[in-house]
């Protein structure tokens, strides 16, 4: 009895991390006649892969297929929605307590831009306290020149390098 060797089935996967590149094998009782029926036949993740070339040969168990993948790169906003999802931050609003400074006649929206403080450039273990501190800071010299009545924070530039090196 001859033992058949599993068809349609991925027999091979060799990755090289450093190109993002891998060359996917299988074997298929019938000729695959387009890329779809390739990407089915090796089972090949389109999320994460794009089939850049492939062949297959007839030999006397089937078809032998062979292709050559690339890893998909993620576009920058992707993998900052990403970074962002993961970062499980803590917000608790002081909806409590209310200050806005009477002395002045005119409402103002307040605009926080921490983008070039450069926080945790320098392994700054209490980075989160001189970070609240800035802020704070901020807001106090906001609240003393005008009628503060609304607060708008930017997220850009520095931040998100924060947000990388530290995740």
């Amino acid at each position: 009895i001859v033992e058949l060797p599993p068809y349609n089935k991925v027999v091979e996967f060799k990755e090289d991390l450093d190109k993002g590149t891998a060359e996917i094998k299988g074997l298929s009782l019938h000729e695959p006649k387009s890329a779809e029926e390739i990407i089915e036949i090796l089972k090949i993740d389109t999320t994460k892969w794009k089939l850049s070339s492939y062949w297959n040969k007839e030999r006397y168990d089937g078809w032998y297929i062979s292709a050559m993948v690339t890893a998909i790169k993620q576009e920058p906003k992707d993998i900052l929605a990403q970074v962002i999802d993961g970062l499980h931050l803590k917000y608790h609003p002081q909806t409590d307590i209310t200050f806005i400074n009477n002395k002045f006649d005119r409402n103002c929206v307040g605009i926080i831009s921490t983008q070039d403080l450069h926080f945790g450039k320098e392994d700054n273990e209490d980075i989160v306290e001189h970070f609240k501190d800035a802020v704070e800071s901020l807001i106090h010299r906001a609240y003393m020149s005008s009628k503060l009545n609304k607060i708008v924070y930017v997220i850009g530039g520095d931040l998100y390098t924060i947000i990388f090196y530290s995740s």
